[in-house]
């Protein structure tokens, strides 16, 4: 399992999990997601995304996003 995080406030998920962890660049969190996919398609991968991260997906992917509520 891998937790796939941009670098903006949200980021800070990666810190408080027992897992490994990428910080992508700021917006491309899911494209990186995306490609930890591709490279090993046995792997969970996890994307926190925020508000600019949020990237659509334009395919069927087993990435799990989690969008934060910044309300």
């Amino acid at each position: 399992m891998v937790l796939v995080a941009g670098i903006g406030c949200h980021a800070k998920m990666a810190d408080y999990l027992n897992i490994n962890s990428f910080y992508s660049l700021h917006g491309r969190a899911v494209s990186f997601a995306t490609g930890i996919c591709m490279a090993n398609p046995d792997l969970k991968v996890i994307c926190c995304v925020g508000g600019t991260g949020g990237t659509p997906m334009r395919r069927v992917s087993p990435i799990s996003c989690l969008p934060p509520n910044g309300m």
